[in-house]
């Protein structure tokens, strides 16, 4: 009997080794996928396309990398409440253009730090006044650091401090909040990562033609070259295939804990 609990033992002691090495292996290729993100939104000014035309180009890539496993899960899209559908939708659209919009006049290291880091104080935030959820003391030492970080990195550059950061800055921490609903939707409606991306690839693509059509937001769309617009579709395209992957592994991991805890 001891001899077998040794061996339980062991095996969970290695699993729960595993499930860190993969939440490890994640929290880095997710960061690397923000800071790319973040570079990416910066170039926008510097090339002949707009907000809108990035953001097509991030929606019609995966829809095509993911178009021959897209209808089997528009079964399970339907199920899904109209609400939760729209909050996850604030993950597409609105994302990017508050996102861009912020880009536009501050530091690419504001982008990268405020997109990434503050995401989670908002999740804490939502998830405590509409669900009741109690912060650990641990999670809100984390949450207070990133907090403090961001709020020293801003302080520190004060003197050059604008209007026009100012509302750049106050665009971000809006991208930030859509992100955050639309990370604690997932976690209420418990979809695979690929079911994720092909409605927020398909539906927010179908919109954003649907705006640009109309000629609702400015669009260069036949004014740019494909050469032009060759690099942010390489990057779209690598984003678009490591992202269900990190997902995958976080969520992963976060299962490989919670088994541990047990």
């Amino acid at each position: 009997m001891l001899n077998t609990q040794g061996v339980h033992s062991n095996k969970v002691h290695r699993s729960f080794f595993s499930a860190k090495v993969l939440g490890y292996s994640a929290m880095i290729l997710v960061l690397l996928i923000w800071s790319s993100f973040a570079l990416s939104i910066r170039t926008i000014d510097g090339s002949s396309l707009t907000i809108a035309d990035v953001a097509l180009l991030r929606f019609i890539v995966p829809a095509i990398l993911f178009a021959p496993c897209a209808i089997a899960h528009f079964k399970v899209i339907k199920s899904i409440k109209v609400i939760d559908l729209a909050f996850i939708l604030l993950g597409g659209i609105p994302f990017v253009y508050l996102a861009a919009l912020g880009a536009k006049t501050v530091p690419t290291a504001y982008v990268a730090t405020i997109l990434a880091g503050t995401p989670g104080i908002f999740v804490a935030i939502i998830t405590a006044l509409f669900f009741a959820e109690i912060i650990s003391k641990k999670r809100l030492l984390a949450l207070s650091l990133i907090l403090v970080g961001v709020v020293m990195m801003l302080l520190n550059e004060r003197q050059s401090f604008s209007q026009q950061t100012l509302i750049g800055v106050g665009f971000l921490f809006a991208a930030s909040a859509c992100w955050a609903i639309f990370a604690v939707t997932l976690k209420r409606v418990n979809l695979k990562p690929i079911t994720v991306v092909i409605i927020l690839s398909y539906l927010s693509g179908f919109i954003m033609l649907i705006l640009i059509s109309s000629g609702m937001v400015e669009s260069e769309i036949g004014r740019f070259s494909f050469q032009q617009a060759l690099p942010l579709l390489l990057f779209k395209a690598l984003v678009s295939g490591w992202s269900p992957l990190s997902v995958s592994l976080m969520r992963s991991t976060s299962w490989a804990l919670e088994m541990h805890h047990y």
